[in-house]
């Protein structure tokens, strides 16, 4: 297993066309998928596993500064985690999530944020998130 992290703007077309396929193909009950994967422009860096040199495993890291009164905080977003079908439950997205961990910490976000299904609130637990039970209803 190799893990790669990658800035977005430094894939090549054929490598961003390989990511965008595998990633349609990992989400393929979401019929609106393919129309809006990697077009976010505030998507920065992808963090990609691989195995005998074929794409296994995807996590994409949005940065964004938010600004607050007068404080600035770092902002990871977490998204597009997948694992090929017929790997998932083996570990690997622990794997995956774990380096991704490990990468945000040392880029010195403030704050990672991860929206998912509350199914998957136990996978996301056990790879270091925390799950907010409560929040702030905005007027």
């Amino acid at each position: 297993m190799n893990i790669f992290i990658k800035k977005i703007k430094d894939l090549k077309s054929s490598e961003k066309k390989l990511i965008i396929n595998f990633l349609v193909d990992c989400f393929s009950d979401n019929s609106g998928y393919k129309k809006s994967v990697y077009t976010n422009p505030d998507l920065d860096t992808c963090v990609l596993l691989y195995q005998n040199q074929e794409l296994i495993g995807h996590v994409g890291i949005t940065r964004r500064l938010v600004e607050h009164k007068i404080n600035k905080y770092l902002v990871a977003g977490i998204g597009d985690v997948a694992i090929k079908s017929g790997l998932r439950h083996t570990g690997l997205g622990t794997k995956l999530m774990i380096e991704v961990n490990n990468l945000l910490k040392s880029k010195d976000y403030d704050v990672g944020v991860l929206f998912c299904h509350p199914k998957l609130h136990d996978f996301y637990t056990q790879s270091g998130w925390q799950k907010k039970n409560v929040a702030k209803s905005l007027p």
